[in-house]
């Protein structure tokens, strides 16, 4: 292959690009390091996100069945979110 091929110019940016987006939609989601440390669940369940509750299901409640249900609604909603930027990038995003 080339260096000047038009793989390497323009499909591994957009691949690279797509890449990050993903990346970065399933971090928002993974939001419970921070709140697990620093408060578990806080005063009065103030900071319990999703997935926090999840986890306080299965490994303290021992709800695995709630948990793994729980875990699927989570990546459906993952990638509903993905497919619907990927839908809006393909759409309104930059052409060269």
């Amino acid at each position: 292959m080339k260096a000047s091929s038009p793989i390497l110019w323009i499909g591994l940016p957009t691949v690279a690009k797509r890449g990050v987006m993903i990346t970065c939609v399933i971090g928002i989601f993974q939001s419970f390091a921070e709140s697990y440390i620093i408060t578990s669940g806080g005063p009065n369940q103030a900071t319990l996100f999703y997935s926090l509750y999840l986890y306080q299901n299965a490994f303290q409640y021992f709800k695995m069945g709630l948990a793994s249900a729980m875990a699927w609604i989570l990546l459906i909603i993952a990638l509903f979110f993905i497919a619907a930027l990927l839908g809006l990038e393909k759409r309104f995003g930059c052409r060269q």
